[in-house]
């Protein structure tokens, strides 16, 4: 029971508009064909792995494929289209069973790999699929010709597990390899095909909506003390008193805290360094500078997903304005008011708050990136 794996490897990674091969993007640290390539480590039947690839990539592949010693891995030519590719390596494929997988599905697990290889050591030529859980459509142009019975229809995955002689006899006879977009195709010419259960996580990195995102929390702390004469802005609401917080800006203390957590949740330096005590933000309003955090963020591709707001403080008495200040960080941060939550507390008397010095603002979020 030997198997050969072909991993197709000569994408350029147009829809992903990444300006090379997607195999190469980096998710957590690691590219995804270093990733795809683990989830094949450390299986005994797996006897080798080709990698059919562009030669401009030959040898940025090759070095990742250095970092797994208890693979045998190989380079070939790759093709115009994928088929071609497979079709190159298995000319070189001496196993009794081969696996095709799609390089950009670097979350299949070991336990789906091994479902594949049993049955197809049963049936001889097995795919993976899940349901499709949405209605199906046949459209020609903008019109809706019929729509498809949902429970006889699958989505196919990868690994897929064949018999390799058999699926080179099924490539040598097939006379239009550029409308093939996978190998149980080719096959179904010649044999039969079996399913097994594949998995909803088993998904094909193809479009940037397909890439994971990551969460990233931020806290930020500010504090500033009373000063008569000045107006009291929180979460950029104007509270209706005769004193207000001392500042170079409004001193927004609750915005201030947002911003600085915002800023450290994708690794951008506080307020103080992006907006600094100078004449163009002399009492500028915290409301202008979160807009331009925000612009900061979404050049980062990160958005906002949910913001936690501590204000401590003995006065001012907070109840009759915190669903105001809620409403409007949620409006500032473009989130739904159910994704801010907004409390005030006091530290019984205790330091600069608890004698009535001035107000301190702790912040917490979680963005998306």
């Amino acid at each position: 029971m030997a198997t050969t794996v072909i991993i197709p490897s000569a994408g350029v990674g147009s829809r992903m508009k990444s300006g090379e091969n997607k195999i190469f993007l980096k998710l957590n640290g690691e590219s995804i064909l270093h990733l795809t390539l683990s989830k094949f480590s450390g299986i005994d039947y797996i006897e080798k792995v080709i990698l059919p690839c562009r030669e401009e990539d030959r040898e940025r592949i090759e070095d990742i494929a250095k970092e797994f010693e208890d693979l045998d891995i190989v380079t070939v030519k790759g093709g115009q289209t994928r088929a071609e590719s497979v079709k190159n390596a298995l000319a070189i494929c001496s196993t009794e069973y081969v696996l095709v997988h799609d390089c950009v599905r670097p979350f299949v697990t070991k336990e789906l790999i091994d479902r594949v290889q049993k049955a197809t050591e049963t049936y001889g030529a097995v795919i993976p699929v899940v349901d499709v859980v949405d209605t199906i459509k046949e459209v020609k142009g903008d019109e809706v010709v019929c729509t498809r019975e949902r429970s006889k229809l699958k989505i196919v995955q990868t690994p897929q597990g064949f018999l390799s002689n058999k699926l080179k006899h099924a490539y040598d006879e097939c006379e239009n390899l550029e409308v093939v977009t996978d190998d149980a195709g080719v096959y179904e010419k010649i044999g039969k095909v079996y399913t097994v259960q594949g998995e909803a996580q088993n998904i094909k990195i193809t479009t940037p909506d397909n890439l994971p995102k990551e969460k990233r929390v931020g806290v930020g702390f500010d504090a500033h003390r009373f000063e008569k004469g000045r107006e009291m802005w929180l979460g950029g609401v104007k509270l209706d008193l005769d004193y207000g917080l001392l500042g170079h800006s409004d001193a927004d203390v609750v915005l201030h805290a947002i911003m600085d957590a915002l800023l450290s949740s994708v690794h951008l330096r506080d307020i103080g360094v992006q907006f600094p005590c100078t004449p163009e933000f002399k009492d500028i309003s915290s409301a202008v500078l979160f807009e331009r955090v925000m612009e900061m963020l979404s050049k980062k591709g990160a958005k906002v997903q949910n913001i936690s707001v501590v204000i401590v403080c003995e006065k001012p008495k907070l109840a009759p304005y915190i669903d105001s200040i809620a409403k409007n960080i949620a409006r500032l941060a473009r989130i739904a008011e159910e994704n801010v939550s907004l409390s005030a507390t006091t530290t019984e008397k205790l330091g600069f708050t608890g004698r009535e010095e001035g107000i301190a603002t702790e912040a917490v979020c979680i963005v998306e990136i």
